[in-house]
């Protein structure tokens, strides 16, 4: 299995990421592309995508300094329990 992070829209697939996941989308927005805090990752075996998690690193008027909001990480049906 390999990640890859997804840097510019791929419509076609952040579409069938979200749709395989039993997700609703809507059209694909490409300002998330844009800001390098905003991260896509893509599961893929073999090639196929497996899998995704999208995040973004927000700036914070604290002393942590950084916060990651994770969206969980989701793997497709055919590819859960495989390790």
């Amino acid at each position: 299995m390999s990640i890859e992070r997804i840097h510019e829209l791929d419509a076609e697939l952040v579409s069938y990421l979200f749709q395989a996941a039993g997700m609703e989308v809507g059209q694909a927005n490409g300002r998330f592309f844009q800001a390098e805090d905003n991260i896509l990752l893509v599961a893929k075996e073999d090639g196929e995508p497996a899998g995704f998690l999208y995040a973004y690193i927000l700036e914070l008027r604290m002393p942590c300094g950084q916060k990651c909001f994770c969206i969980p990480l989701t793997f497709f049906p055919s590819f859960r329990g495989a390790g």
